[in-house]
């Protein structure tokens, strides 16, 4: 027997200086251009929007030579690039807190819910053996590649000015917009504040615009209780204050003598609070990975244990609930045919025969419980998280050719870009090739800026060794949230029922792609006399995923 003896050495809280980590002599500067509407469940929906790549990269996103179904020109698209010092051997990785990589360029190792160039190196130009790939003459990258402050980044063969990808990101649109159309309200959706917003609308004459430097968040609230002095004379504070007893406690109880069976049985665990949105998009994407069941009689935790090995889905189970009910999960037959199904059908049918359901719960678990006290738990839980509603005015209408504009418009957004801390040459180019689209939109817009920590929190960036500054900014273009657009809606209903089929046809299609804000319309049209226009709304709220009563 060979005996191996290992010693722990104690390493110094302080390392040397000789020892200190690096920090290169760069900054890293990301500029996203991110697009999203209430009609689309995903920021930069892979469906809604163009491509901003070139042809020579692959993309998971359609090549459609139309924009997606707003209308907008504005292809989503994230650029970094590097200024300061020439360096060798750094890593830079991207990652996705929720969202999938739809393209990439220069090509990076890509992982499951992350982007790698490792082993790259920054010259002030490009090498001689790696030339810059060809671009057309039109395409967007080639004013990029005109930055000579920016260096260029070699690796893995490839050399290029900066890195570019495309995410779809599992995001909801981040606020609300009412009232109009000489003042709107505004209200945050996030836990983080937007800054820089613009309301651009376009009408007779021209376009009118307001500016807004920062929409609050809401502020979560404490969840923890008050501190109660203790009082001995008040028996019925001390009743009240023993009725919220932690049952755990009774385990003491039973050492001093007290009778377990006198006891009530102790309560069951609360319910767990309900996932943010973008864990809730998370684990709907695994929820629609399909999986594969064999033909055998299996109980509902053997379907569970496969629906986890297939899919990495965590369950938990709401013991003390399931035992009242007398649900034992070990031996409840799952009564399921053989086949591949998304995991969300398995569960919806498997448990729905069982009286079941689950809440996604913040660390993205299944939390299982009767339906009864899962539907109870949701009418108490709290209402969508809302910053403070704010009043914004908009200008008086500007002329397309007013040099006024210009100046409440793109050297607004141009300002607000550099205080953020995009350089000013990287602001303009981007601005010279969009600013027509966002200045001069054919429907109401809203751009925002995210909250550095909220861009951090969905898409990570890591270099190594550590850069000396790193500056983040990403512009939300939304559209689709006009409160008029319901009204359109309305408006529209009757024409499905039109005689002519063109005009049927287009009213279907524009009603579909105004998304969320026509869906009370449609369920109203449900109970119209007119068959063909029921049949046609209940065909469009299946297309937007309502369910038809």
């Amino acid at each position: 027997m060979i005996l191996v003896i290992l010693a722990l050495v104690s390493v110094p809280e302080v390392l040397p200086s000789s020892v200190a980590q690096e920090v290169l002599p760069v900054t890293v500067e990301e500029w996203s251009i991110w697009v999203g509407s209430p009609a689309q469940e995903r920021i930069n929906d892979r469906n809604a929007a163009g491509n901003a790549m070139p042809s020579v990269v692959g993309t998971a996103r359609p090549k459609q030579e139309n924009p997606g179904p707003w209308g907008l020109p504005i292809a989503p698209v994230s650029v970094v690039r590097f200024l300061g010092k020439p360096i060798e051997d750094f890593d830079l990785e991207i990652r996705l807190s929720s969202g999938t990589f739809l393209s990439h360029w220069p090509p990076a190792r890509e992982r499951v819910d992350s982007l790698r160039w490792f082993g790259a190196n920054l010259s002030q130009n490009p090498p001689a053996d790696h030339p810059l790939v060809f671009l057309s003459e039109s395409h967007p990258f080639r004013a990029l590649r005109e930055l000579d402050d920016s260096l260029v980044i070699e690796v893995e063969g490839r050399a290029e000015r900066f890195l570019a990808y495309d995410a779809e990101l599992a995001l909801p649109i981040p606020l609300t917009l009412q009232d109009g159309p000489d003042d709107y309200t505004l209200q945050n959706l996030s836990f983080h504040s937007l800054h820089d917003l613009a309301v651009i609308v376009p009408t007779d004459g021209g376009y009118r615009i307001g500016w807004l430097d920062e929409l609050p968040a809401e502020q979560p609230q404490s969840s923890e209780e008050p501190i109660k002095e203790d009082n001995d004379s008040d028996s019925e504070s001390n009743a009240q204050d023993d009725s919220n007893r932690d049952p755990a406690l009774d385990v003491f109880d039973d050492e001093n003598g007290d009778d377990p069976e006198s006891r009530a049985t102790p309560p069951p665990s609360p319910v767990p609070a309900e996932a943010d949105a973008a864990v809730r998009a998370r684990i709907e994407q695994r929820l629609n990975q399909s999986v594969t069941l064999n033909g055998s009689a299996r109980p509902v935790a053997d379907v569970l244990q496969l629906i986890r090995n297939q899919t990495g889905l965590q369950t938990v189970r709401d013991d003390r609930t399931l035992a009242d009910a007398e649900i034992d999960l070990d031996t409840t037959p799952a009564d399921l045919t053989a086949g591949i199904r998304p995991a969300r059908d398995v569960l919806a049918d498997m448990l729905g025969k069982s009286g079941l359901s689950y809440r996604i719960t913040e660390d993205g678990s299944l939390f299982l419980s009767t339906s009864e006290r899962l539907e109870a738990a949701s009418d108490a839980s709290p209402a969508q998280v809302k910053g403070p509603p704010v009043t914004l005015t908009l200008s008086d209408v500007f002329t397309d050719s007013d040099p006024a504009y210009a100046e409440v418009s793109a050297r607004e957004l141009l300002r607000r870009l550099v205080s953020q801390g995009i350089r000013e040459d990287r602001a303009r180019t981007t601005l010279d090739e969009l600013g027509d689209h966002l200045f001069r939109p054919d429907r109401l817009i809203v751009l925002a800026h995210l909250d550095r920590a909220a861009i951090d929190e969905l898409v990570p960036l890591d270099v190594f060794p550590p850069v000396d500054r790193t500056v983040r900014v990403a512009t939300v273009i939304i559209s689709g949230i006009d409160p008029s657009l319901s009204d359109q809606a309305a408006l529209l209903v009757p024409q499905l029922g039109d005689p002519s089929p063109s005009v049927r046809e287009a009213a279907e299609r524009e009603l579909l792609t105004l998304g969320p804000v026509a869906i009370p319309a449609l369920k109203t049209a449900l109970d119209h006399q007119d068959l063909e226009i029921v049949y046609r709304a209940e065909r469009i709220l299946r297309q937007l995923d309502q369910p038809i009563p």
